[in-house]
């Protein structure tokens, strides 16, 4: 009898170790076909502690789809691509500077030898013209050393304490189911005003504020006061400028051009000599 119970134990052992080992070389199929994103707006600091974000390259059907983006699906079609090439994180978890900053991130690394140009128009010597994409080109505004999630700031008024977060994807989401169901509504929301907030935590420790009562707070407030809001916001801003300095080709000069999600990003011309 003890013998038998050796002999389970030892084939629950192997079974365990198998399964341990399974689990292992699934993860590190995924280390090989994922890398790590380092450099993060965010820097990680307000995500859960051991958070490591990974991205892959993107499929020829990912920069298909990207190159489509407009005004109208831009969140739609990102969110998507980022449910495929992203692990390590729920997508809509995601802070939407670090959202933006991983798009830029996963062209950069399906493209990375060099040659793949992206056309601009030089407003110098109004000629076309195009410049090689890399993270080093990006102006990245990363997150401040001393940002504390919990504080709390004082109205120039004295009248109320607010604080405010960095919006993620779902509060995204939120926005825009809200605008869908106000949509018949006589009352036209103002979209930087509700983007604020959305980002709005709470009014004097208050919490349970709904996003319409937030929204008619901000508009009730006097001009000094929500421009300070405003100012406050700026103030705590993380992601990318959205310019980068290039080079024109024809002209020489260096100049400023727009960073933009148009079809020539994701799928560049390749130069022949």
């Amino acid at each position: 009898m003890k013998m038998e119970n050796l002999k389970e134990e030892k084939i629950k052992k192997t079974n365990v170790q198998v399964e341990q080992k399974k689990k292992e070389e699934k993860k590190s199929a995924v280390d090989d076909n994922y890398w790590k994103i380092k450099d993060l707006p965010s820097k990680y600091k307000l995500y859960p502690e051991g958070t490591v974000i990974r991205g892959k390259p993107l499929k020829v059907l990912d920069v298909k789809l990207l190159s489509t983006i407009d005004e109208n699906n831009f969140n739609e079609i990102i969110n998507d691509v980022l449910k495929r090439c992203v692990t390590g994180i729920n997508p809509q978890d995601l802070l939407v500077p670090d959202k933006l900053y991983i798009i830029f991130w996963l062209r950069a690394n399906t493209y990375k030898d060099s040659g793949y140009s992206v056309e601009f128009s030089c407003p110098k010597c109004k000629k076309q013209s195009s410049y090689d994409f890399s993270l080093d080109t990006l102006n990245v505004i990363n997150i401040k050393d001393g940002y504390d999630p919990d504080k709390e700031i004082t109205l120039p008024s004295g009248k109320d304490k607010l604080k405010f977060r960095y919006q993620r994807v779902k509060d995204e989401f939120l926005i825009e189911e809200f605008v869908n169901k106000e949509e018949t509504s006589v009352v036209k929301f103002d979209r930087d005003i509700l983007n604020i907030a959305g980002v709005l935590c709470s009014i004097n420790g208050d919490e349970t504020i709904t996003l319409r009562k937030k929204y008619d707070y901000l508009i009730d407030l006097n001009p000094a006061d929500y421009s300070y809001i405003e100012s406050y916001i700026k103030h705590l801003d993380i992601g990318m400028s959205p310019v980068l300095s290039v080079k024109c080709n024809d002209c020489g000069g260096s100049t400023l051009t727009g960073v933009t999600f148009s079809g020539s990003f994701f799928v560049p011309s390749y130069k022949f000599e």
